[in-house]
């Protein structure tokens, strides 16, 4: 299953850093920012099913982004 977020992430030092925390809590997801896309998208994969987008969130949110579920 795939998830697609809209994010606030502007650097890519930072988006390398979020890829690292959201891997340390779900090693089977992939995930890649597009930073070049107007809404900064970050895509989340889960090959074993859905993607739980909550846990994501607050990833995201305790790093000090914001994302929402296009």
């Amino acid at each position: 299953m795939v998830e697609v977020f809209k994010t606030n992430v502007n650097r890519s030092e930072a988006a390398e850093e979020l890829l690292g925390r959201i891997l340390q809590v779900f090693p089977s997801y992939r995930a890649v920012f597009d930073l070049e896309d107007c809404d900064r998208i970050l895509k989340v994969v889960n090959p074993q099913g859905e993607v739980t987008t909550a846990p994501v969130l607050r990833i995201m949110l305790e790093a000090g982004f914001q994302a929402e579920p296009l």
